[in-house]
């Protein structure tokens, strides 16, 4: 069995007007490790179709809720993936969302 990579469900998301297809990819995406699905869920939370926005909401929350499970903290790569997207997201996330989040140094 080979994994999807996460930029193959993150651009899946992007391009599909479908909503079952991008639910299904997030849904997939949020599964991955931890700091592979946080830049999926960070675009899904600021999406500009509230139907999209709420499903990254809900996930975010479960991602929060996780997180203080789990003491991995982020590779290089997956620090610059999710610094990249929480950049981009920075004016559109939920405020609890954005205050909640901190990354390891």
């Amino acid at each position: 069995m080979t994994a999807v990579p996460p930029e193959e469900l993150g651009r899946i998301c992007e391009v599909t007007e479908t909503w079952h297809v991008y639910k299904n990819s997030l849904l997939v995406g949020s599964r991955l490790n931890l700091w592979d699905s946080l830049p999926l869920i960070l675009v899904a939370a600021r999406d500009d179709d509230p139907k999209r926005r709420a499903l990254g909401s809900q996930l975010a929350d479960e991602w929060l809720a996780r997180s203080v499970r789990i003491f991995v903290g982020p590779n290089p790569a997956q620090l610059h993936s999710v610094g990249a997207a929480l950049e981009a997201s920075r004016e559109r996330l939920p405020s609890k969302l954005w205050s909640e989040l901190t990354l390891p140094s």
